[in-house]
């Protein structure tokens, strides 16, 4: 049983990863995005999400009785929200390393004004750290 939980809780994190990157592509949120281009992003979110299903479904019977409804709910959720933060930290680390090897006009930006974007918007030109960072900057 231990083992179908762990298997789980990293078909959800697998599958979560792809999907953001699928979102992120399509809504232009580069600050989320661990790969450069919009192509890439989305190449990654739909091999993530093929191999993730793949795996978790192809290689073994699950068939099976193993998890109740509420067990997969308590390890659903905690592996999601662990995916989203692994995502914007990774992201951040990713642009941070990739801009300071090669600074180019696409590159994030990291100086914000007073007319600084808040929310989701925020990250179609800054990574999420950086955004995280000057809320509690700007807010002191």
């Amino acid at each position: 049983m231990l083992a179908l939980a762990l298997q789980y809780s990293l078909f959800v994190f697998l599958a979560a990863i792809g999907t953001i990157q699928l979102a992120t592509a399509y809504a232009g949120l580069k600050g989320l995005q661990l790969v450069g281009s919009r192509r890439w992003a989305i190449l990654m979110g739909v091999a993530t999400l093929i191999g993730a299903f793949a795996w978790f479904f192809g290689l073994v019977d699950r068939n099976v009785r193993g998890l109740e409804g509420a067990e997969q709910t308590l390890l659903f959720v905690p592996a999601a929200v662990v995916a989203v933060a692994i995502t914007g930290i990774a992201a951040s680390l990713v642009h941070r390393i990739g801009d300071s090897e090669e600074p180019t006009s696409g590159s994030m930006s990291r100086e914000f004004g007073p007319n600084v974007t808040r929310g989701l918007e925020a990250l179609r030109s800054r990574t999420y750290l950086d955004a995280l960072l000057d809320d509690d900057e700007s807010s002191s």
